[in-house]
């Protein structure tokens, strides 16, 4: 990780494009993202996402394996989550074939706090290959944490967090995303171990996100019927003859979470 801030130009003057991953009519939603962008001095670029709300678009099935995503999420993908992932995979996708150093990436309903515009103009998207600004249900290593600035923290991560809303994604990085996950089987957060790059995540976050709204969001009311779908787990006392469960109850005994 780079170490620390240092005098950095300004917000507008970011050397990695920021790209905003929005479906093509959500013309509100695509207002509020790109007002908070020039109240920070950046411009962003808009990245019309692939709309799987009514089935994945034609010719788009091969890129993805349901079996395999199924077998790693613990339940079946709806097909408005699989056009999410692929929807980033073509912000990766870009980064590599266009030649760019990385990318800052924001999804249209993220929430920019006034500590991003620092944070970046400080260069903080490039202190790792991976740099996760909002996440749900981090875990980090303990005792590890870079003290970046006397108000943000970054922590190393210990397994992949949710939330894709907004990251920093280094030209490696992408590779690394684009290497692991085609065909897509998995979620837009993530599709792959994150954490072979040693991702970290900002502590506070920089980004924050709408709490879900399955009447809003075609994903998240997809989401919560599968995962309703899900058969329940046996007893607690199962747990004990899990294959893993010792290892889990180790990893958790050196780690935190912090969301």
């Amino acid at each position: 990780m780079t170490q620390g801030p240092a005098a950095g130009p300004r917000a507008s003057d970011v050397d990695w494009p920021v790209f905003v991953v929005s479906l093509p009519d959500a013309v509100d939603r695509r207002a509020r993202i790109l007002a908070q962008c020039a109240g920070l001095g950046l411009r962003p670029r808009i990245v019309d996402a692939i709309d799987g709300r009514g089935g994945l678009p034609a010719g788009l099935e091969a890129c993805v394996d349901r079996e395999r995503a199924a077998a790693r999420v613990g339940r079946r993908l709806s097909d408005a989550e699989l056009a999410c992932a692929l929807s980033h995979r073509a912000v990766q996708r870009r980064i590599v074939e266009d030649g760019l150093p990385g990318a800052i990436v924001f999804e249209d309903d993220a929430i920019l706090t006034e500590a991003l515009g620092p944070f970046l103009r400080a260069g903080g998207h490039k202190a790792a290959e991976f740099v996760q600004m909002d996440h749900m249900d981090a875990r980090i290593w303990r005792g590890r944490g870079l003290r970046w600035s006397p108000e943000i923290t970054l922590h190393p991560l210990a397994a992949n967090a949710s939330l894709a809303t907004g990251y920093a994604l280094s030209a490696a990085g992408a590779r690394h995303v684009l290497a692991h996950s085609t065909p897509v089987a998995g979620l837009a957060d993530w599709p792959c171990d994150m954490t072979a790059l040693d991702g970290v995540v900002t502590w506070p976050r920089l980004v924050d996100h709408p709490p879900p709204d399955p009447d809003a969001s075609a994903i998240e009311g997809g989401r919560r019927a599968l995962v309703a779908a899900v058969p329940p787990a046996r007893g607690r006392a199962w747990r004990f003859f899990r294959t893993g469960y010792w290892a889990r109850w180790w990893f958790k005994r050196r780690t935190r979470k912090i969301s």
